[in-house]
């Protein structure tokens, strides 16, 4: 393994912070400062902080911090200090979490969501591949740099998240799981987000 690789690693290990839209984080949770993902579109730099990622998913979660930290190191690797055009960017996902979707989308194509909205009034939601199921093993990316054809592939170690965390998730989103299953989901969302 690389110590690039190695360091991407790490790196999203320390970042994997946040949480989903059921728990509070009050009003003294802060967004951990790291740097932006920097994109260019139509001539304008675009800067997109992990507090935009958030916002556009609709709550912090550990995916968004996950892509996000692979985007920026990605971009690091392919691009040095350039900034890269919007489209010279191409992301391949192996899992379906919908918080990784949405960072993905936000930098490769931009606010899909407003856009959808100036057109249709509807807000669509990430598109995610019918038979895909999320897990610790499927936070695995590549990204590519179109442009040359480089490209970068990450991959979370598993053990990053708690070996039940997705069971459990699904089980409180089925609303099937118990009071103490739902402190427990909570009490790993936590520990993610110091």
């Amino acid at each position: 393994m690389s110590r690039k690789l190695l360091a991407v690693l790490v790196s999203m290990f320390l970042i994997v912070s946040s949480v989903g839209a059921d728990l509070d984080m009050g009003k003294d949770y802060k967004v951990p400062d790291i740097s932006p993902i920097k994109v260019m579109e139509d001539g304008k730099e675009v800067v997109i902080t992990l507090a935009d990622a958030f916002e556009y998913h609709g709550h912090p979660c550990p995916g968004v911090c996950v892509g996000f930290r692979a985007l920026t190191h990605a971009i690091e690797l392919l691009w040095g200090d350039a900034v890269p055009e919007r489209d010279d960017l191409i992301v391949f996902s192996r899992g379906p979490m919908s918080g990784l979707l949405d960072i993905f989308t936000l930098a490769t194509y931009g606010d899909l969501k407003a856009k959808a909205d100036a057109v249709t009034q509807a807000t669509p939601g990430p598109l995610i591949p019918k038979g895909m199921t999320a897990g610790r093993d499927k936070f695995r990316f590549t990204i590519i740099r179109k442009s040359t054809g480089d490209a970068v592939d990450i991959k979370l170690n598993r053990d990053q998240f708690p070996q039940d965390f997705f069971s459990l998730k699904k089980k409180i989103k089925s609303e099937k799981a118990s009071d103490a299953e739902k402190k427990q989901m909570d009490a790993y969302k936590r520990e993610m987000v110091r």
